[in-house]
């Protein structure tokens, strides 16, 4: 058994309860802060995240189109080593 399970110390258990309280309290005022910035930032955020999720769209076209570009050019070059490879 570890010590945080030991019955034997007594403090543990309560030391844990505090603990998970003030774990809970701070998630409570994060969850005010989130509203507080949503009422007051609300319309700013939206635009916001609208052009990031955007750009982010636009960087995953980017890389994949790009990716796409190289696979055929690694197919292309397979192809001509492959008939280099015939004629000689």
């Amino acid at each position: 058994m570890n010590d945080d399970m030991n019955p034997n110390t007594g403090c543990e258990m309560t030391d844990r309860l505090i603990n998970l309280a003030d774990e809970a309290w701070y998630e409570l005022l994060k969850d005010k802060m989130k509203q507080q910035i949503q009422s007051s930032c609300g319309e700013k955020l939206d635009g916001l995240a609208e052009f990031v999720t955007n750009a982010n769209n636009e960087r995953w076209t980017h890389m994949i189109t790009g990716k796409a570009k190289c696979e055929q050019f690694k197919q292309g070059l397979a192809e001509m080593m492959i008939a280099g490879a015939s004629e000689e």
